[in-house]
Formats: structure tokens, sequence, C-alpha cells
């Protein structure tokens, strides 16, 4: 693919379709915090589960 204008165009259009500020508005905030919470939980699962069993993959990445 030739550098050019198009590849950056589609790429910060890509980021401004994802910003977290966008995210935001479109998920209400206590379901939004219930998701944070699940992944800060699932994240200390894979800690423990990690250490004990090895290294555990979750199909999650983050």
């Amino acid at each position: 693919m030739p550098k050019g204008e198009a590849p950056d165009m589609s790429i910060s259009e890509t980021k401004s379709a994802t910003s977290p500020s966008t995210t935001m508005k479109l998920i209400p905030e206590p379901y939004l915090k219930m998701v944070l919470l699940a992944r800060k939980q699932l994240r200390i699962c894979q800690s423990i589960f990690g250490e004990q069993h090895g290294e555990v993959d979750w199909g999650f990445s983050g």
C-alpha cells in the first residue's frame, strides 16, 4: 500500500470511533462500573489460577 493520507485518515477515524469518551457516553454508568469491576475480578482470578496451575489462557487480551 502506498504511503499517503488514506492510511492516516483511516487510523484517525478508528481512534475517534473507539475513543473512551464516546464509549463512556454510550454505556450507562452503573453498567460501566459493573464491567470494570468484573474485569478487575477477572484479573485477580487470572493471577490466582495462573500461579496455581501454571499459565492459563482465558482468551482475553487485557
